[in-house]
């Protein structure tokens, strides 16, 4: 999402917890007074004045984004016949516990999901 400084400042704050927002760029003309409060939010990958430099740092962060969300292609399977027809197998219970480290990788927490499991 890309914001000017007005508009971020309203903004930002209501959406930053929505899972759909992965990154947000402000464009303004003045950086160092929207930098302040642009550091506050970890989701704000860059404050920029300069349209060709907010167009390079959104292609490099699409490009690690893309190799974040790449699936790891692993293939740990027995070669015997037997093996790995059911997903109740061995094979099946490493497909599923690579399935749930995954999705446990990928959850985003906040601080009431820590305050949440220490108490």
């Amino acid at each position: 999402m890309i914001v000017s400084g007005r508009l971020g400042r309203e903004i930002v704050p209501s959406i930053y917890e929505l899972r759909q927002v992965i990154s947000i760029y402000v464009y303004f003309t003045d950086k160092e007074s929207n930098k302040k409060w642009a550091d506050k939010f970890a989701k704000i990958k860059a404050v920029v004045v300069e349209l060709d430099e907010l167009v390079v740092q959104i292609k490099a962060d699409h490009k690690i984004q893309k190799m974040v969300e790449e699936p790891l292609s692993i293939n740990i399977f027995t070669t015997s016949t037997d093996a790995g027809k059911s997903t109740m197998g061995i094979n099946g219970q490493f497909v599923f516990s690579q399935v749930l480290i995954d999705c446990l990788l990928r959850l985003k927490s906040n601080q009431t999901d820590t305050k949440e499991l220490i108490d």
